[in-house]
């Protein structure tokens, strides 16, 4: 009987660390720190990036410090891009990622204007400074042109392109205006886009900022209709939100998991800053195609298969539950009986 009993435990344990499986993620730190060194035309002191006022014509050189706090000579990379907005509603002073394109109302994009030599070496335990040049346009601007400088550690030569590394970067801010008028804000609605972000299923409101100014405190909205009902299929919700200026990025919400069907739908959506509010809605629809190709790439989506297995494998566990309960009774009765 002690046998039976120890063997409906160790059978239900096993039984239940199939069903709850934990993993871990872990992720490199950098080696190297990188310091703007503020010019004396800097209008913001003890902050970490460059606020200037650059006239039409007028050029200037930025000083940005990197330290290599290794024991051995190491490589960087540097590129220089405009500020974009990606999908989290957060400033991305760095690469834009495949999501972030360059936005249609952008006039002047800070790595066009700029320059700087690509690559430097550093020996172990080195600091160097790196020059990034600057020539303004010959033309007044409203509003503010906001950029980045980015280092890196470079890829070592023969390094496979096809392993999937996260190479640690550091960013810094580069905000250039010619006056202090503030531009007014100007919200537009791109469309509907339905994606993957991922491998999860994702429908996104595409917003687009056309003004050259940084917006803070952006609230957005998102809910998501079949065609003819009056309660949301699915709807996401979000508070202090930030936007670049002339950029745009995709408000996603996600599906909860549930496979994307084949249908018409209505998007609406509400972006609020302060007092100003924008109101979106439009229809759109998702074919059978659509559908039938996302689902098939997605991750976690609860399927009827995926249903039908958590009922078996929760039935299993249950008469495991309830033959363990059974066992105990019998050997407290068998027990009884001897005495």
């Amino acid at each position: 009987m002690k046998n039976s009993f120890l063997l409906v435990v160790t059978i239900l344990t096993i039984s239940l660390s199939l069903v709850v499986q934990p993993f871990t993620v872990t992720a490199n730190s950098a080696d190297f720190s990188v310091k703007a060194i503020l010019p004396e035309n800097q209008r913001t002191a003890n902050i970490s990036y460059f606020d200037v006022k650059l006239l039409p014509k007028e050029e200037m050189t930025f000083q940005v410090e990197i330290e290599n706090h290794s024991e051995a000579t190491k490589t960087y990379e540097i590129k220089l891009n405009a500020a974009t907005t990606n999908m989290n509603g957060v400033i991305n002073y760095g690469e834009p990622g495949e999501d972030e394109e360059r936005d249609s109302s952008l006039k002047i994009n800070f790595g066009e204007i700029a320059n700087t030599e690509p690559l430097v070496s550093i020996e172990a335990g080195a600091k160097k400074n790196i020059s990034i040049h600057v020539s303004m346009p010959n033309e007044v601007i409203d509003g503010v042109i906001l950029g980045g400088i980015t280092i890196f550690e470079a890829e070592e030569i023969g390094e496979k392109k096809e392993q999937i590394t996260n190479r640690f970067s550091y960013s810094v801010g580069v905000l250039i205006s010619q006056n202090d008028e503030r531009q007014p804000i100007d919200l537009n609605f791109k469309g509907v886009n339905v994606t993957q972000e991922n491998r999860r299923n994702m429908i996104s409101a595409h917003i687009q900022n056309t003004s050259a100014r940084i917006i803070n405190g952006l609230s957005v909205d998102t809910r998501i209709y079949r065609e003819n009902q009056e309660n949301p299929l699915f709807h996401r919700e979000a508070n202090d939100l930030r936007m670049a200026p002339n950029s745009n990025f995709n408000f996603g919400v996600e599906t909860n998991n549930q496979p994307l069907r084949a249908g018409r739908y209505t998007m609406s959506t509400k972006a609020q800053i302060q007092d100003e509010v924008w109101e979106w809605s439009e229809e759109f629809e998702i074919t059978a195609d659509q559908a039938r190709e996302l689902n098939s790439t997605a991750v976690d989506l609860e399927t009827n298969n995926m249903r039908l297995y958590f009922y078996i494998a929760l039935g299993v566990i249950i008469l495991l539950a309830i033959s363990l309960v059974i066992l105990i009774l019998v050997w407290k009765k068998r027990s009884k009986a001897k005495n």
